[in-house]
């Protein structure tokens, strides 16, 4: 299994010259780090859009907000998708009007990337 993270739009001037492009989960990870260098250390952050591809084809979208506090941190990526899968499950299992806007596919989508980035 072949995992990359392709950037889209970044407001980090850090992300300017990825955007498009499809890169290793490593790489992903230093870029991200170089970013959080250059990133707001006042509650500010920089929008970033990633795409998690795995054998070329797309599995989940995010955005990530860039922000100071990712200086020094292992595995952005990994962090921000096991959050993500812990709040939108909890959110399907409570039902209640956002659940017609998360799917037992939108949550499969995330366990998805999750998985295949941990393993890259």
């Amino acid at each position: 299994m072949k995992t990359l993270i392709r950037f889209g739009f970044s407001e980090s001037q850090a992300l300017y010259d990825i955007e498009g492009e499809a890169v290793t989960v490593e790489y992903a990870e230093q870029l991200i780090q170089d970013a959080a260098d250059v990133a707001p250390d006042n509650g500010c952050y920089d929008k970033t859009d990633l795409m998690i591809v795995v054998d070329g084809r797309d599995v989940y979208g995010l955005r990530l907000d860039i922000c100071a506090k990712h200086q020094g941190q292992d595995s952005v990526i990994v962090a921000h998708l096991a959050k993500s899968l812990t709040y939108y499950s909890g959110r399907l299992a409570e039902g209640g009007p956002f659940a017609k806007y998360v799917t037992p596919e939108h949550i499969a989508g995330i366990a998805t990337a999750l998985s295949a980035v941990r393993a890259a």
